[in-house]
């Protein structure tokens, strides 16, 4: 309540008048002086009064200050201020016991709008794991946040972290029949398209100093034959972190395009040996400078690596099949690449399926065809996939029977 000064009171000379006037200052609504509220950015004292003012409550029963912030967001978002909006969803807290968990989600939403891509993953991480921790949490709203985190580490090539993401969407049957497909084949799709390179340089333009990013940005020129332009990215990047395995993986697959196998090999010699945690990519180019310089037993044990953790990758086997030769072991060798030429036809036909997401009998053909080579895992995904879309498909039901028997 604002404070009558003592002066002004002794002005008032009648009671009558004394009590008209504080009649009149009870009744008026409470304003709120800028100079003891700090507002959000972008926030004007008037807006921030009226948006207070619209929810109501009492003297004794203001609304809460996480209220206001987010009737504030949201109004803001419905007038494209989003800037603003991020503002004060900021404000509300994580620990916020009604509104924190909704605030992480909306404001990472807002901020892939805005093209700031770290700060957004990081919003959308807090909100699952909240969710973890057992805030109640509506199971489409999970769904939207994985969904977009899934975009994000796609855009950024962080292939292996996606899949972790993508295995959660499906054991919350959340799964759409390109999430089925990109859990199964993560490395098979085409991974550096021109909307994929246009969203990441959106991001880059937004956090240009951005590690993880700059990182893709190099391996996006490496794809698109820009070979100086990647070097000079990656380069920059090992030498910052000179730890950090995405980056020198990054910077041998540019230097893997020039075939310069000395530059592959001193990378490699300062790294530390290969681990079946690393990046795939950088187990795969691994296998290459073995098999290049005849270390066969060398390649086939890290492209055995590669293979068990991304077992749909033609490359790997193709790798392995090369080293398992040099080894003289021949029947291996071929199975290997028939496996590679039946992986290539798993990949035209992922072609059709990205734009018509709904042909059972393309997904079947690729069911069937990881039956071929024991990608089992992968066959039951698909053919479940086919069974939301056609609940009686005997090829599916079939399919899934004979792995059943097969276990």
């Amino acid at each position: 309540m604002v404070q009558i000064p003592t002066r002004l009171l002794a002005v008032l000379a009648t009671g009558l008048l004394t009590c008209v006037v504080l009649m009149l200052v009870a009744c008026r609504p409470q304003s709120i002086k800028k100079e003891t509220l700090a507002l959000p950015q972008g926030v004007s004292l008037e807006l921030y009064e009226a948006v207070r003012n619209d929810l109501g409550g009492s003297d004794d029963k203001p609304p809460a200050e996480s209220a206001i912030l987010f009737a504030l967001a949201e109004r803001l978002r419905a007038d494209e201020e989003f800037g603003a909006a991020v503002a004060c969803l900021e404000r509300v807290t994580s620990d916020d016991p009604e509104r924190g968990t909704e605030a992480r989600l909306q404001q990472g939403l807002l901020l892939v709008t805005l093209h700031h891509a770290t700060e957004a993953e990081r919003n959308f991480q807090e909100f699952i794991a909240l969710a973890q921790a057992g805030r109640k949490v509506p199971g489409e709203q999970v769904a939207e946040a994985l969904d977009m985190l899934r975009f994000l580490l796609g855009v950024e090539l962080r292939f292996e972290e996606r899949h972790a993401i993508l295995r959660a969407i499906h054991l919350l049957n959340a799964a759409d029949t390109n999430d089925a497909i990109t859990y199964c084949f993560p490395s098979v799709l085409r991974w550096n398209g021109e909307q994929a390179v246009r969203w990441l340089e959106e991001f880059l333009a937004q956090d240009p100093e951005d590690f993880t990013l700059r990182v893709a940005l190099g391996r996006y020129r490496t794809g698109q034959g820009n070979l100086d332009e990647a070097e000079d990215v990656l380069r920059r990047c090992c030498i910052e972190r000179p730890d950090d395995l995405r980056a020198q993986a990054a910077l041998l697959a540019c230097h893997y395009e020039r075939a310069d196998w000395e530059q592959m090999e001193d990378i490699l010699a300062d790294l530390p040996p290969a681990h079946p945690d690393e990046p795939w990519l950088l187990l795969r180019l691994r296998g290459h400078v073995h098999n290049h310089f005849g270390r066969f037993q060398n390649a086939a044990d890290v492209f055995t690596m590669a293979i068990t953790a991304d077992p749909a990758n033609g490359e790997s086997h193709l790798g392995l099949g090369k080293a398992l030769a040099g080894l003289h072991r021949d029947d291996e060798s071929k199975q290997e690449f028939a496996k590679t030429n039946v992986i290539a036809r798993i990949q035209n036909r992922l072609g059709w399926i990205q734009v018509r997401d709904d042909d059972v009998s393309a997904l079947m053909e690729v069911a069937e065809l990881c039956e071929e080579i024991d990608l089992d895992v992968r066959a039951g995904v698909i053919a479940r996939r086919i069974l939301q879309l056609s609940p009686q498909h005997e090829g599916a039901q079939g399919l899934l029977s004979r792995l059943a028997a097969s276990q």
